[in-house]
């Protein structure tokens, strides 16, 4: 594990028209400690061929392949294994960064010995334009929040792509376990979940930091199939029983309304 450095884990799947732009958005960080762990998971476009001029140009871009597609769990988990740095962070291949996300984020977590973090991100659509309003933390004061076991079970605040992982200070404050999502939906979410359900906590940084793309075809869109997900996280993943996972449930559902008042 080398200190300092940022290891950037970006799974790709038939990206050709956005990986560039996202890989770009690495690239124009303030801090320039980061390897880029970019794993193509079976792409039939050019991404491969993308991402390899990409990465002969910049030899901070790692590029692996994984022959069969796997899904996006078993990519992040391949990226991860491939990490070299005390600090782990995600990017989707059609995500943004804002350029400062790292040198903030990083100075943020040293302040408050933060183990694992997020910022606020913006929304775009599939042209790049703004697309919605930013993604904040609600109850935010002095910049930033912090979110307990019981807390996240209300719903994933934490946005993948501006989630960073202090592997040092993890297990410092006592998380022991693997670093790998769950091949099941909402596989961030439950990591998440299983990270915190030790005690540890995470920080959210107000600032928007990051941009997420919602696509046409966006897997978050259906609210109703990503409600079915968060309870089968509390019923199967979590180990929870029913009533409590029908109490965290409908504090899902009320944290979900009260995002929309």
């Amino acid at each position: 594990m080398k200190q300092d450095l940022v290891s950037v884990v970006m799974p790709v799947y038939n990206a050709a028209d956005t990986v560039t732009e996202s890989v770009q958005s690495v690239q124009a960080q303030t801090w320039s400690d980061w390897e880029l762990v970019v794993v193509d998971d079976g792409s039939k476009d050019s991404s491969v061929e993308i991402l390899t001029d990409l990465s002969e140009k910049d030899p901070r871009i790692r590029l692996f392949r994984q022959e069969h597609n796997s899904g996006v769990a078993a990519a992040r988990n391949r990226g991860i294994q491939e990490a070299n740095g005390q600090y782990i962070a995600f990017l989707d291949s059609d995500d943004l960064w804002r350029p400062g996300k790292l040198e903030k984020q990083i100075a943020f977590m040293g302040e408050h010995q933060a183990a694992i973090s997020a910022t606020a991100y913006g929304v775009i659509d599939e042209t790049g334009r703004r697309a919605g309003v930013d993604r904040h933390f609600p109850g935010t004061q002095a910049g930033y929040r912090t979110y307990d076991f019981q807390e996240l079970l209300k719903g994933n605040a934490l946005g993948c792509l501006t989630v960073m992982i202090d592997r040092e200070a993890l297990q410092e404050q006592g998380y022991t376990g693997e670093i790998t999502f769950p091949q099941i939906k909402h596989e961030d979410y439950a990591l998440w979940l299983s990270i915190l359900q030790t005690g540890v906590k995470a920080y959210a940084l107000e600032e928007v930091l990051a941009d997420y793309r919602i696509g046409s075809k966006s897997i978050s869109g259906n609210k109703w199939r990503s409600a079915k997900w968060t309870y089968d996280i509390y019923r199967k993943h979590l180990g929870l029983g029913r009533i409590e996972s029908i109490r965290c449930f409908l504090g899902y559902l009320s944290s979900a309304v009260a995002k929309r008042v």
